[in-house]
Formats: C-alpha cells, sequence, structure tokens
C-alpha cells in the first residue's frame, strides 16, 4: 500500500526563510569584497546542509564541500529578520571558522551536524573534509566539538585517531546525541560514516570512542537510484551512501532509549537499543539486537529524521519525493499502511535534506536541492531558491493525517 498523501499539500509548513545564495555578515563591505576578490567567499559554492533551533537561534551549517566557504557554522536570529532571507553569522565566531594553516585551539573545517543537549551545549560533528566536490579536496581528522550555550565557548574536543575511520572511504554526515539533564558528564555521540558504513561511539566521560559495524548500516543496491522531480526537470541519480538518518526515542527504564537508523539509500528502517551500541563487545558480538523496525515502502529514501520526544511522533525527509512523512511509533511495526505524508511539493520542497522538532513542539524542515548543487544540473536556473526553511507545530502538520489518527 502507498504512503497516505495528498499531491502539493504542505499541512500548515510556513516558508520562514529561503535563499538563492547564501551570504555571510563581515565585519564590514570591505571585508565581504576582499572575500569575493580572493576566492574566498564564492556565494553559490554556499550550501546550508542542516539545521537545530534553540530559544531564537537557528543554527545552519554550511560545509566546506566547494571552495569558497567563508565560514562552516552559523547561525540567525529568527526573531531579529528585516527579510526571509537573512545573512548568517559565524558561530561562534569569524575566527574559529577561519580556512587558514595557523596554529590556534579550534578550528572548525566543515561542520555536517550540529545537536543540542538539554545540558545547554551544542554538540558540532566536524567531517574534516575540505572541497569534497572537487579534486583538490584537503582531508583533515574529522572531530567533534562542544559549546556552552550559555556563553558560546568550546568546553570539549575530540580528534578522532586514525583507527577510527578509513580514508578515503569514510565520510561522517550525521549524528546524534544521548544524554539526560540529570547526568550531564554521562553522555554519549553517535556519529554515522556513511562512506564506510559504520556508528563511531563516542563517549564523553571516558573521552573515548569505539566503531560499530552491521550490515544493516550499507545501503541497498535496488534503492540506489532514485527520480528527483522539480518544477523544471526529472532526472535518475545513482548513488551509493550507507547509514544517514538516526533518531533517538525516549529514555526507557534503565536509562536506554530506541535508535531508529537508515541508508541514505534504502527503504527500510532499522533499530537497534542505545545499550547495544555503548558497550563495545555487546556490540560486536550481539547481532541479533539490530532488527528490522519496517519498511517505509517504494521511493522513500530518506536523509534525515528525528523522533519528537513529546508525541513519540517519527519523521523523515523523502528526498525522492520532495516531501516529509511521519509515523507514529506507538504503532507495533512501521508499515507503508501506517504513515502520511505532511508535505511534497516539486516546486517548493526539492531535496528535504534536514528535519527537527523544536522545545516548543514546532517542526523545522531544510531542503536544498542537494542533487543540483552536487551535479550542477544544466538545466538550473541562476535565479531559482536553492534553501528553504519551514516551520509548522507539530499538532498542526499531522491534523487529518494516519499519524493521527492513530494517537
Amino acid at each position: 500500500m502507498p504512503l497516505h498523501a495528498v499531491y502539493g499539500i504542505r499541512r500548515g509548513l510556513k516558508e520562514i526563510f529561503r535563499w538563492v545564495h547564501v551570504d555571510y555578515k563581515f565585519p564590514d563591505n570591505a571585508s565581504r569584497k576582499n572575500a569575493i576578490e580572493s576566492g574566498s567567499f564564492i556565494p553559490q559554492n554556499c550550501l546550508i546542509t542542516g539545521l537545530e533551533i534553540w530559544r531564537k537561534k537557528l543554527f545552519l551549517t554550511t560545509p566546506r564541500l566547494k571552495p569558497g566557504v567563508p565560514s562552516t557554522l552559523n547561525y540567525i536570529d529568527v526573531e531579529d529578520q528585516e527579510d526571509n532571507t537573512p545573512q548568517l553569522i559565524p558561530y561562534p565566531n569569524w575566527e574559529v571558522n577561519a580556512m587558514d594553516t595557523r596554529e590556534r585551539g579550534i578550528q572548525l573545517n566543515s561542520v555536517v551536524s550540529v545537536k543540542i543537549d538539554p545540558c545547554l551545549r551544542l554538540w558540532v560533528l566536524d567531517n574534516g573534509v575540505i572541497n569534497k566536490m572537487t579534486n583538490n579536496h584537503i582531508k583533515r581528522p574529522p572531530s567533534l566539538v562542544i559549546f556552552s550555550l550559555v556563553n558560546s565557548s568550546p568546553v570539549h574536543t575530540y580528534t578522532l585517531k586514525p583507527e577510527e575511520y578509513e580514508w578515503p572511504r569514510s565520510n561522517f554526515w550525521n549524528m546524534a546525541v544521548d544524554v539526560s539533564s540529570d547526568s550531564c558528564s554521562n553522555a554519549f555521540a553517535y556519529l554515522a560514516d556513511s562512506g564506510d558504513p559504520g556508528i563511531l561511539v563516542y563517549n564523553l566521560q571516558r573521552k573515548s570512542a569505539h566503531r560499530v559495524t552491521n550490515n544493516y548500516f550499507h545501503f541497498n543496491p535496488i534503492d540506489s537510484i532514485i527520480t528527483i522531480s522539480t518544477s523544471y526537470s526529472k532526472k535518475n541519480y545513482q548513488r551509493t551512501e550507507g547509514i544517514f538518518g538516526m533518531a533517538l526515542g525516549t529514555q526507557d527504564s534503565e536509562g536506554h532509549r530506541r535508535l531508529l537508523f537508515h541508508p541514505l539509500f534504502s527503504t527500510l528502517e532499522f533499530g537497534v537499543s542505545t545499550e547495544n551500541l555503548q558497550n563495545k563487545s555487546y556490540a560486536a558480538n550481539n547481532v541479533p539486537g539490530f532488527y528490522v523496525a519496517g519498511d517505509r515502502g517504494p521511493g522513500s529514501q530518506s536523509a534525515g529524521s528525528f523522533i519528537d520526544p513529546a508525541t513519540g511522533m517519527f519523521f523523515y525527509t523523502l528526498i525522492s519525493r520532495n516531501g516529509i512523512a511521519c509515523w507514529n511509533t506507538m504503532t507495533e511495526k512501521l508499515l507503508p499502511s501506517n504513515q502520511g505524508i505532511i508535505a511534497e511539493n516539486d516546486t517548493d520542497m526539492v531535496y528535504p535534506n534536514d528535519v527537527k522538532v523544536d522545545k516548543m513542539g514546532n517542526l523545522w524542515v531544510l531542503s536544498n536541492r542537494m542533487n543540483d548543487f552536487i551535479f550542477e544540473s544544466p538545466n538550473h536556473n541562476e535565479d531559482v531558491v536553492m534553501m528553504r526553511v519551514f516551520m509548522a507545530p507539530v499538532s498542526q502538520v499531522i491534523r487529518g493525517t494516519i499519524c493521527d489518527d492513530l494517537q
């Protein structure tokens, strides 16, 4: 059975921000001019790929996929915008985001994922690959940096060891952070390596990491070819990324959570208890601890995903359908028949890449025409809006869908 959907809907998702090209809040006009003339800022080479929301700050990642990205970790003030195309402000400052070879404390190379925990900390995953989409890319060790949201200062850094990743295959792109407010030091980060499929589990308390492998982390060849439709073209793409989307459920009585995960090119959703992941020997030997949570159905390849802790609603992007879907995790099994589409639009939501729910119960969605950016489609119009951010209350977007009916 197909996903329950009505084509062209957005179910109250309101476009909040949009960009044809990204611009940054430089110290002054002379600095912007110098950056453009030197090639350190090439607007069309900057793509927003991830988001996170904290109070009135909307964090936005712009990894250094191509040359000319002056800052890779940024934010905007959602309450202080004169228009819907705001300039990005480097976080925590320009110096930390600078691309140079000076020896200094913290340097962000190419940020791909950010997460906020209950302890007022911002976790930042830097995959270390600069200019990935060129022949002259630079590879630096991936790292995990934690900032205090109270004063925007770094409080912890972990640089991955050579045995914890594999160049040139490794491609860290997403992260889930597991921590509760009553035990801030007992925290874990699960780093998804989609290139050399695996999860790197980082233990903050022990300041150590171990790698977990499983066949479920790999892409499905049957689902590796997708068709992405836009208002001006339809094109087939074949890609091979493995584990990508990860979503953590609420804690059980033992303090563990269920992690739902999927490869970028697969329609299957998998699950595992964080108890399995956190124990190095257990993860290696307890293969049955990983399980199939269900099949999302044909054409449901997905990038970002998120479980709303307040409702148990699982939201995930549909990159080949230009939409967002939902599943009520209170139901027994994930099936095409018990999912609903809350948004689908070939003009406004081309390649939805990330999805989050904030503390106020609002769903945030980022779309960015990723494949146009990667493959530089010859049909691409220079005036087309590349990146959009949408937002609406969870209660509003699921209203009238099967996800709401099953509550």
